[in-house]
């Protein structure tokens, strides 16, 4: 497993992820699988400009 940040300029703001977390598997010497895990709901507001809401 392995933590990220990262941050950027996007469309509609500052982006950072904080963290975002990745869990590799890792077979012999090779990558043979990557999940990434990240705030779903900056990506939509900045990346996106979509805005979270109550309905």
């Amino acid at each position: 497993m392995a933590l990220m940040r990262a941050t950027a300029h996007a469309a509609h703001g500052p982006y950072t992820q904080d963290p975002a977390i990745f869990v590799i598997t890792v077979e012999g010497e090779k990558i043979v699988d990557l999940l990434e895990m990240v705030d779903t709901v900056m990506i939509e507001t900045q990346c996106f400009g979509k805005k979270l809401s109550a309905a």
